[in-house]
């Protein structure tokens, strides 16, 4: 019986030359409605249309009506926006964190070695 073993990558071998590239892209679809448009969509069951109606109009199901309610039923417009511009600020201090750590980690183990 022969095993198949696979090649390590560099990744595995020296994983202290792996640095990152970027923030991490998503693979998932876009977003067909912008938070505004669900804010919007929310406030017109509240308004009294049947939300059965708005969500055939709109092309969506019943659960996806439920987790945007779920989701922004207590926002309005400007507190979407606020989320996400925190949310964007949020994810470039992470990535700047991750490049301090990294030379951080570097630097310490350039002194062991003088040391």
């Amino acid at each position: 019986m022969r095993f198949h073993y696979r090649p390590l990558t560099l990744r595995q071998v020296r994983p202290e030359v792996h640095r990152p590239t970027g923030p991490k892209k998503s693979t998932m679809r876009k977003r067909e409605f912008t938070e505004s448009q669900i804010v919007a969509t929310l406030r017109q069951v509240e308004g009294g249309r049947q939300a059965k109606d708005v969500c055939r109009e709109l092309g969506i199901s019943g659960a996806m009506y439920c987790d945007w309610k779920s989701r922004y039923s207590s926002m309005n417009a400007a507190d979407v926006q606020r989320i996400r511009d925190l949310e964007t600020e949020h994810s470039k201090l992470k990535w700047m964190y991750a490049e301090l750590a990294m030379e951080n980690h570097t630097l310490k183990d350039v002194i062991a070695r003088k040391l």
